[in-house]
């Protein structure tokens, strides 16, 4: 009798693999291949630039100033005479220093460097004929897309959270202990980790959706990061010529970043928060038809 062996065939003897474990497959994978790149290493730590800035300020609070002022015997009279305005006074203390320390300066970079990650993510499958191997080898549409979006979201959440984390706890391990830092700071941390880890699952969740729509990565990146910027601009031209804050609407940056800024307890834009919940929600629901209409199947394969 024939058997599957004649054919070069073989058993396999392992368990089966489960959906969490496919899923976290790609995830993995995903990562592994952006993190072995050298060029995409350099634009990394690049990207770090504001979490960098904020370890620098912190570094010249606890370590020069006050550092100073203990080695020469005045205790914290040099803390008095660093002021508490500016990066390097109080401003430490709050979450707005961890949440946005630029104040809107880091928006063009963290647009740059989401659409580098994740708006290529799977036209490069695309443009390599890979779905078809991944929907023929038992891997739903849901599980590759899952995959796909938590590799996104753990990009960029480096950028975007766990540098200013580091920078936290440097501070924390540094601080004199009269300053209260630690009993300080941490109350607003969980806030600041739930708001962060909220906006980046937006921008992931919208930038593997419409990357299902092309084989292009550079049309992908190119989209992503010019109807962003060009929706920003927009709404800041409107918003000098009508004088409401309502025109923000327009950008779907501002939006998620004013219900980030909600959750975290940041000072926050003018913008109405109701709106721009509801406006988050209108594009999440198009991001969801638009990923499932070119996700399908039969029209990947077929």
């Amino acid at each position: 009798m024939t058997t599957i062996h004649d054919f070069g065939l073989r058993g396999y003897d392992g368990g089966r693999v489960g959906v969490v474990d496919r899923v976290l497959a790609i995830t993995t994978t995903e990562l592994r291949r952006v993190f072995s790149k050298r060029l995409f290493l350099m634009f990394f730590f690049a990207a770090l630039a504001p979490a960098i800035i904020a370890f620098v300020f912190v570094w010249i609070r606890f370590i020069v100033i006050e550092g100073s002022g203990q080695l020469v015997g005045f205790g914290n009279g040099m803390n008095r005479m660093g002021g508490d305005a500016g990066p390097v006074g109080r401003a430490i203390f709050g979450v707005d220093f961890f949440f946005d320390i630029l104040r809107g300066g880091s928006t063009a970079l963290t647009l740059i460097y989401s659409g580098v990650v994740g708006a290529g993510i799977i036209a490069r499958d695309r443009a390599a004929g890979a779905l078809e191997i991944y929907f023929t080898r038992g891997i739903r549409p849901l599980a590759y897309f899952l995959g796909k979006l938590l590799a996104v979201w753990f990009l960029l959440l480096c950028q975007v959270l766990f540098g200013y984390l580091v920078v936290w706890i440097f501070a924390v391990s540094v601080a004199p202990t009269d300053s209260n830092y630690f009993a300080t700071t941490w109350p607003f941390i969980p806030r600041l980790i739930a708001a962060q880890s909220f906006f980046c699952l937006t921008l992931a969740f919208w930038l593997v959706a419409l990357s299902t729509s092309t084989d292009s990565v550079r049309f992908a990146v190119l989209r992503w990061i010019g109807v962003l910027a060009a929706l920003r601009i927009i709404a800041g031209v409107l918003n000098r010529f009508l004088m409401t804050p309502e025109t923000n609407l327009l950008s779907p940056h501002q939006v998620v970043k004013r219900i980030a800024q909600a959750i975290a307890g940041a000072e926050p834009s003018s913008m109405s928060l109701s709106s721009a919940l509801v406006v988050w929600g209108i594009l999440c629901v198009l991001a969801l038809i638009w990923a499932r209409r070119h996700l399908r199947p039969v029209e990947v394969v077929g």
